[in-house]
């Protein structure tokens, strides 16, 4: 049974990263924008940059654009650093990478935005990219804030919901998941769900409790299956067993057969 939880955990490795980054990284374009849009009207207030010599209608329109142009190359970044960094699950490295990122494409585009009023020095560049790094260290901290809050925001609806108890024991970004199998791995048990698995350190017993109100029954003294997570029954050589959705095969025992017939599983 080991064997095939390690299996399902390998194979679900990538999307269980993927999720946990739903904490920080929650409802991307909204968080961007409104991200940026706070920061543009900050920056366009205080006068940013020595760019308080210009007027407020000016400066709002100069740090409009450029917060525009950043949220879209925010979105970019991200959308790239998702598909080629699953790994990165950590906020701080979201922090460094999306930073260093927009503070580099930033910096050219600040430099031609400086030369429309007359040719800008090549020597300005590194001071171009250090408040470059400044403000974009800061954006991307309101923006990773901001998906937080909305994360909790979603898990708070969620929560509020008739799901099971559970999933809370889940990381944050599982825990809208659906339920679809509990294993039992000595003191622990293997939450699978399907935006992955998690290893809690609870007893089968306490869990299947905690899986109420999902429907779903106790196949085998290792494992509870969820229904709705069955996709296909196999019988054969004296032996029972479920499939799930995920590949995963979960043994049926011969004294919980029956129970399975009785729910009208099989």
């Amino acid at each position: 049974m080991n064997g095939e939880a390690s299996k399902v955990n390998d194979r679900s490795l990538k999307t269980v990263h993927e999720a946990r980054n739903a904490a920080f990284l929650s409802r991307p374009v909204m968080a961007w924008f409104v991200a940026m849009g706070l920061g543009g009207l900050f920056l366009a207030l205080v006068g940013a940059t020595d760019s308080y010599s210009l007027s407020i209608v000016l400066r709002l329109t100069l740090w409009g654009a450029l917060c525009l142009v950043a949220a879209f190359i925010g979105l970019a970044l991200e959308a790239a650093l998702l598909r080629f960094g699953p790994m990165w699950h950590k906020a701080w490295i979201w922090w460094v990478a999306l930073t260093c990122g927009l503070a580099l494409a930033m910096t050219p585009i600040i430099f031609l935005t400086n030369s429309l009023t007359g040719p800008s020095d090549i020597a300005m560049v590194p001071m171009y990219f250090s408040n470059s790094v400044f403000i974009s260290g800061a954006l991307v901290a309101v923006r990773l804030t901001i998906g937080m809050l909305l994360s909790d925001a979603d898990t708070d609806e969620a929560s509020s919901l008739d799901t099971a108890r559970l999933l809370e024991r889940l990381p944050i970004g599982m825990r809208q998941a659906d339920l679809w199998a509990i294993g039992s791995e000595g003191h622990y048990s293997r939450i699978c769900t399907d935006a992955g698995d998690e290893l809690v350190l609870i007893r089968l017993k306490d869990a299947i409790v905690e899986a109420n109100p999902v429907e779903g029954l106790q196949v085998h003294r290792s494992w509870w299956v969820a229904k709705a997570a069955i996709g296909e029954l196999r019988t054969g050589n004296s032996k029972t067993i479920l499939v799930l959705k995920n590949g995963l095969e979960v043994p049926v025992s011969r004294s919980r057969r029956n129970d399975l017939r009785s729910a009208g599983w099989g």
